[in-house]
């Protein structure tokens, strides 16, 4: 599913071109070459922007909820690291707060947003 970048200049999708599922970015317009802008050596699921465009909240479908800056992080970091399965990232609109689903009961948590390294 594409998803808006913040601004509405660009879309970002999962694209899966080399046997995974990686993130992509394109004008939305359609000019221009899509940008590699994340690919790990396992599939993604699901991400989501932050308000500000300068994270990726990233899950693969695993455990964890990850935090990637574009251009910046050379890995993402862990942003929701519990001991139950945390799912469908998102961030609250003022962009303070990474939430997601969380085991198997869906509990909706919110966690402290990443600190950049």
């Amino acid at each position: 599913m594409p998803v808006w970048k913040p601004g509405g200049r660009n879309v970002a999708y999962l694209c899966n071109r080399n046997g995974n599922f990686d993130v992509r970015s394109r004008s939305a317009d359609g000019t221009g070459k899509p940008e590699l802008l994340l690919d790990l050596d396992e599939s993604l699921s699901k991400f989501a922007w932050s308000p500000d465009g300068e994270w990726l909240l990233l899950w693969t479908g695993g455990d964890d909820i990850l935090g990637y800056r574009p251009g910046e992080d050379d890995e993402p970091i862990p942003v929701m690291a519990e001991a139950y399965v945390e799912a469908n990232p998102a961030v609250s609109p003022d962009g303070q707060r990474p939430l997601g689903i969380v085991g198997a009961l869906t509990v909706l948590v919110t966690a402290q947003p990443p600190s950049p390294q």
